[in-house]
């Protein structure tokens, strides 16, 4: 087992807090639009798949957009009231709410001050941001038709709990759209 991944399992918080000072310190520093998702990203090898249309001024953020289109494009979102837990700067939020056009988009975040970025920058009809913690979502029972999170789960220091979280503010027959990274040796645990 690598240092860091024995570190972070003996204080499972610590990778949380690093995550959350790591946004707060971007938050601060990068005010524009360089720097609006920060995962992964997704590319289809199926060189006969159609490139995605993005808007010019996505095109920069492509692969990172097209994790999130790969994800939510599992559902019809017309009518739905949708979470995205784990927003960070906010663009794929943005993104869903822009190309899905669910009828309302919230997204939150531990940090505050990435919170406070989305919701200058991301000025959108019913999207909004709140700063709170994905293991005790601070909404009520029943909230949202969908709830998303794209590769932020793998900071929660519980994640059975966020689990817990995602299926009590779902309503009968939501969704929950989730695509993480996980330790090889994780997975079976994980998907128990």
């Amino acid at each position: 087992m690598a240092l860091n991944r024995w570190f972070y399992t003996i204080f499972p918080g610590l990778r949380q807090i690093f995550t959350r000072r790591w946004y707060e310190f971007i938050s601060t520093r990068v005010k524009d639009d360089t720097l609006l998702l920060m995962n992964h990203g997704y590319v289809d090898l199926d060189l006969d798949t159609e490139s995605l249309e993005l808007l010019p001024q996505d095109e920069q953020h492509r692969y990172s957009i097209q994790l999130y289109h790969h994800v939510a494009n599992a559902i019809d979102w017309a009518g739905l009231d949708a979470l995205e837990v784990g927003s960070g700067r906010g663009g794929g939020t943005a993104y869903i709410k822009r190309r899905f056009e669910p009828k309302s988009m919230q997204g939150l975040d531990l940090s505050g001050k990435a919170v406070d970025f989305c919701n200058e920058y991301h000025s959108v009809d019913s999207l909004s941001f709140t700063c709170g913690n994905a293991q005790c979502l601070p909404f009520d029972d029943n909230s949202f038709d969908v709830v998303l999170n794209v590769e932020s789960s793998l900071v929660y220091p519980d994640v059975d709990r966020f689990l817990e979280e995602v299926v009590r503010v779902l309503r009968p027959n939501g969704y929950f759209l989730y695509t993480d990274i996980r330790y090889l040796e994780d997975i079976d645990n994980w998907r128990a």
